[in-house]
């Protein structure tokens, strides 16, 4: 039995699954390039630092945060005040990050050699701010109007879309990021605009969710909403710390050009692979072990890939490679873990409201930000001479990239750590049963599973 669904704005309906998935696609190839693969890209076109890239990260970090929570709010007033669409906004959108794509190639052509690195900033900071509004109502999309089993086979099938479309991202920029990078940021850009062309297959706006009367949660849902909530963060926080380190990562490896983005793509595929089991299988719904399962993953994942580079002198070029290659699987496996269930348990105890998915984003975002931030503290300790002496010594004057992934480290453990303990202490409190590992939650025709929200 259901509620009946909230009042739908004009126009509104329930979008082609898939044409909001070929949209979906479309766009997650620019986010693949510009998003994920900025620090390989200024790498190539503008030879960037490390400390500059990690000021590139914390740039994509603050306005991604921003442009999630206000979003929703500005939609709605440009909505009731000049009677502008959801996909008006989309319109808009692809418009703005068409034109930011075609920056950087243009100042280039103008400055000439290396120049119009501003551009780049530009484009970053902007390309930021219009994806955090993005994704939210593109997800409004997939989800409004629908729910149960369609619902859950819709959210699986965009999470697989968007994830997969940044493994083949990353195997294009292969080959061109090296002496065709700012070409491949054009031909993102004129894709965003070759995008507005679909808009006529969505409806005006999207349906309303439609809310769903269900059996009581189970009492351990909200402790694991809170550990996973917790663990997204830090997951975020460990890929924007990383992102950074992989060029110089391949580089330390000797991996030439044309293979470094391939390479990285393997914690890409990874968490594909993640998001496909955890779609079709249940058995994880409810249980402890699937946090420590995810915490176990990313933290080692995480150890495994920092120390490839550095081992690889004792080791060998080639178990090097290897070795990096099992360290971001693990990693991958790590992200998708925490990602599915802190989408399942937010969405599970409350509502799946566009909203919500703006303050979903608003986490990531806070993710995002947190590791570049350890790396830029890490610039300073060694300009500083703050550590001056022994083995921290050394390793922030001849690597401080190592020094901040060693930070961040320890903040990822201590925070998970945190997590897990509170939980345990919350848990002791009350033993509730035990949740079927053979269905998901709730065993009804009518159940809800959360849409995907984040990047």
């Amino acid at each position: 039995m259901s509620s009946t669904p909230s009042p739908s704005p004009s126009g509104a309906g329930i979008s082609p699954l898939w044409a909001v998935l070929l949209f979906t696609f479309a766009n997650s190839l620019g986010g693949g390039v510009v998003t994920t693969g900025f620090s390989f890209l200024a790498d190539s076109a503008y030879g960037f630092s490390a400390a500059q890239n990690y000021g590139l990260g914390l740039l994509q970090g603050v306005l991604y945060i921003v442009a999630a929570l206000t979003a929703g709010p500005i939609i709605s007033r440009l909505e009731s005040t000049l009677g502008l669409s959801h996909r008006h906004a989309l319109a808009a959108i692809m418009v703005g990050l068409g034109i930011l794509c075609i920056l950087p190639f243009a100042a280039r052509r103008i400055a000439g050699g290396t120049g119009g690195a501003w551009a780049l900033w530009l484009l970053i900071g902007g390309y930021s701010a219009l994806t955090g509004a993005l994704w939210p109502i593109v997800e409004s999309y997939m989800s409004g109007g629908r729910r149960g089993r369609e619902l859950r086979r819709a959210a699986g099938v965009f999470n697989v879309t968007w994830s997969s479309a940044l493994v083949f991202a990353f195997w294009v920029m292969g080959p061109l990021k090296r002496d065709s990078s700012l070409e491949l940021v054009l031909a993102v850009g004129l894709l965003h605009l070759g995008c507005v062309v679909m808009l006529p297959l969505l409806a005006p706006n999207p349906a309303a969710h439609v809310d769903e009367a269900h059996g009581p949660v189970p009492a351990v849902y909200p402790r694991l909403l809170g550990v996973f909530r917790m663990q997204l963060v830090t997951s975020y926080m460990v890929f924007s710390a990383i992102t950074p380190f992989l060029p110089l990562a391949c580089a330390d490896l000797r991996l030439a050009d044309h293979w470094q983005t391939p390479l990285a793509s393997v914690w890409l595929a990874a968490r594909v692979l993640t998001f496909a089991i955890f779609q079709s299988w249940h058995g994880w719904h409810g249980r402890w072990t699937t946090a420590c399962a995810g915490a176990a993953a990313l933290i080692a994942g995480f150890t495994v890939t920092v120390l490839a580079p550095s081992l690889s002198t004792h080791i060998g070029r080639m178990p090097g490679i290897v070795m990096l290659s099992v360290g971001l699987s693990l990693f991958g496996i790590g992200m998708g873990t925490i990602y599915s269930a802190a989408i399942y348990y937010a969405l599970s105890v409350g509502n799946a409201q566009v909203d919500a998915g703006g303050k979903h984003e608003a986490l990531i975002g806070l993710g995002y930000g947190a590791g570049p931030v350890c790396g830029l503290l890490s610039i300073l300790f060694q300009q500083q001479h703050w550590l001056a002496g022994g083995l921290a010594g050394r390793i922030t004057r001849d690597r401080f990239e190592i020094a901040m992934l060693i930070l961040v480290a320890l903040l990822v453990t201590a925070a998970i750590a945190w997590s897990l303990i509170r939980a345990a202490a919350h848990a002791a409190e009350g033993r509730p049963a035990p949740v079927s590992p053979s269905a998901p939650f709730p065993q009804t025709e009518s159940e809800r599973n959360p849409p995907p929200i984040g990047r």
